[in-house]
């Protein structure tokens, strides 16, 4: 960690075998084991006076170590995962609302049009919603990439998806009328 850290920084990192001897005169400690306590009063006793305690596992206190911590006025922090859930939660009614409002395959003038995640068979154009398309992505190659270079017909299928898509656009209420 001493060759990783930027040049002009003071401290330095050192390390010991032993907790207690790891504890003593710390400005920083943390913990993170999962439900096992290897916290103990007496590296709580002999951490630096403004010394900040971290539990990143669970359970790594004994409890005389929080009591002592508390009586010595040190601030004790555990992970809040709450962020992580909540980020989770987002990320899947997000997923939700891809899977019901734009995934799907439909024709459109007899062109194949694919979109919200689907694997594209080759020759099917890829746009942002099924259901509305407002983009064009893409020619898929039908092994989950685009067409490099248009041959003639898919040049023209795209031309015609880009036309409905204008006068979907155009048609569109509250659209601006020329």
């Amino acid at each position: 960690m001493n060759s990783a850290k930027p040049a002009y920084t003071a401290a330095t990192v050192t390390g010991a075998t032993e907790n207690e001897e790891a504890a003593a005169g710390a400005n920083i400690l943390i913990g993170a084991t999962n439900g096992a306590p290897v916290i103990t009063e007496k590296m709580v006793a002999d951490l630096a006076p403004d010394a900040l305690i971290m539990d990143a596992g669970k359970g790594c206190f004994f409890p005389e170590a929080v009591q002592r911590a508390n009586e010595l006025g040190l601030t004790v922090l555990r992970v809040d995962i709450r962020a992580g859930f909540e980020g989770q939660v987002a990320m899947l009614l997000e997923t939700e609302r891809i899977i019901k409002t734009t995934t799907g395959r439909r024709e459109i003038e007899g062109i194949r049009i694919v979109s919200g995640g689907l694997l594209g068979g080759a020759g099917e154009i890829v746009v942002d919603n099924v259901h509305r398309p407002t983009s064009i992505y893409g020619v898929a190659d039908g092994r989950g990439d685009f067409v490099r270079s248009l041959e003639p017909k898919q040049a023209r299928d795209v031309g015609v998806i880009r036309r409905y898509i204008e006068k979907m656009s155009a048609d569109a209420p509250g659209a601006a009328k020329g």
